[in-house]
Formats: structure tokens, sequence, C-alpha cells
């Protein structure tokens, strides 16, 4: 009796560990046929780029981003497409979206503060931002640069001078931040003109 018992628990184990095994055939399987997929979409959509077939291109990063909501890329460079022809509330709308479908990403309201700051809607970055240096772990560095420039910008150079202070504490050796916070501080003590640096870019 004891044996058919055993004989029994064995066959239990066994089937469970083959459907086991097929549930992860299944889920390699369901893998491979996904990046095949979106490779063929990256690999259509350079094609359409290369020949200036950008609708295209922007219709199926529509598609590629409902079902990749969390791809950064994705979403940077359909917003990207959509701002060179001229569809800057469908360029906003990419990086809102974006920001309320990964609110848990350090680097999520990004593409959307940036957007503001290009277009010198500067009040609008600080709430984005400002939040995010308290999460853990750590956002992009950009956040705290694109967060400096901005109050630099608005002429708000304690709290300029407060982020790239804290963009050091984690980055010691970044030579750039050395250098705006240094003008930051010049500007605290009336030692340079106030009013927005000469600079490229919002990430230097």
């Amino acid at each position: 009796m004891k044996i058919s018992y055993v004989a029994a628990a064995i066959c239990v184990l066994g089937a469970t560990s083959f459907a086991a095994a097929q549930k992860v055939t299944e889920q390699q399987r369901m893998d491979s046929i996904w990046y095949a997929a979106t490779n063929r979409m990256a690999q259509q959509s350079d094609l359409w780029y290369k020949h200036g077939s950008f609708l295209p291109c922007i219709q199926l990063l529509k598609i590629e981003t409902t079902l990749f909501p969390y791809d950064f890329d994705s979403a940077s460079t359909l917003g990207w497409l959509q701002g060179s022809t001229n569809d800057e509330a469908g360029e906003l709308a990419t990086y809102v979206n974006f920001r309320r479908n990964n609110p848990g990403d350090p680097d999520g309201p990004y593409l959307e503060a940036e957007y503001y700051y290009r277009k010198k809607l500067y009040a609008k970055v600080p709430p984005l931002l400002e939040p995010l240096m308290l999460m853990n772990p750590h956002p992009h560095p950009n956040i705290y640069r694109e967060l400096a420039h901005c109050y630099e910008d608005m002429n708000l150079l304690a709290d300029s001078k407060r982020v790239w202070s804290a963009l050091l504490d984690l980055a010691p050796e970044d030579s750039a931040a050395k250098q705006n916070l240094q003008r930051v501080e010049k500007k605290l003590k009336g030692e340079v003109p106030m009013g927005s640096p000469n600079r490229k870019s919002s990430k230097a």
C-alpha cells in the first residue's frame, strides 16, 4: 500500500514538473514571437524614416507605445517625430501618457518636463521633477540638470544651487555640474549678471 502511495506521489510530481516545463516553453515561445515582431517593426520604421515617410512611422510607433507603454525610447522617438511634423499637441499627449502610464518610473515625467522647458513654460517643470529627487532609486542625472537649469532661468538661484549640489552628491566627478554650481553661486553673490546662461543644451 505504501508503495502505491509513493508511486502516485511520483506521478503527481512528474505531471507538475511537466506542466511547469510546458509553461516555461510556452513563455519562451511567446517571448521569441514578440522579439521577432518588435524587431520587424523597428526595421520597417527605419525603412520608412529613411524614405521620408514619417506618418507611417508615427502610426507604427503609436502601436508600439500602446503595446509597450513602459518603453522610454519608443515614447521619446514618437514624440520627437510628432514635434518634427508640427503635431505639438500629439507630442505633448505622448509625453503625458508616458508619465501617467509609468507612475513608479523615476524618469517617467522627464519627457513632459523637457517639453515644457523647451517651450519656456518653466513654472510647469518643478512640480514634475522636484518629487523625483526623493525617489529611490534616484532618477537619471538629466532630471537634476533640467530642474537646476529651470530654477536658474526662473532666477530661483537658491533652489538651483540646491539641485546642483544634490547632483554632485551623487556624481562628485561631474565637471559640468561643478561649473554650473559655481556660476549659480557667483550669481547669488552678485559677481555675475542674472539671467539665463549661454548654453546649447539643458543637459550640460
